[in-house]
């Protein structure tokens, strides 16, 4: 079935949504990009940490609550940001 606007229309229309499809990938790697450096619970700047196997991206007062630890870029755990444990006896 031809289109309604003839050839030329068609080759707009490749070319538009090229763009369009372009845009939206970059705004996916920006997203992956600041997700990472974007406290989930507070909207903080925060970093990628590791709690018993999960991950999150945290701010500091907020991995002290839950735990978490900072990562090693070999891929441990740093001893940075240990959980906290109770003193109480």
């Amino acid at each position: 079935m031809p289109s309604e606007g003839g050839p030329e229309h068609d080759t707009m229309w490749k070319l538009y949504r090229t763009d369009i499809e372009e845009l939206i990938r970059g705004f996916q790697v920006f997203a992956c990009h600041i997700s990472g450096r974007t406290c989930e619970s507070t909207g903080k700047p925060g970093r990628h940490l590791c709690c018993g196997g999960w991950y999150a991206t945290l701010c500091p007062e907020e991995s002290e609550k839950d735990g978490y630890r900072e990562i090693s870029e070999a891929g441990g755990e740093k001893t940075a940001w240990f959980p906290r444990t109770s003193t109480a006896s």
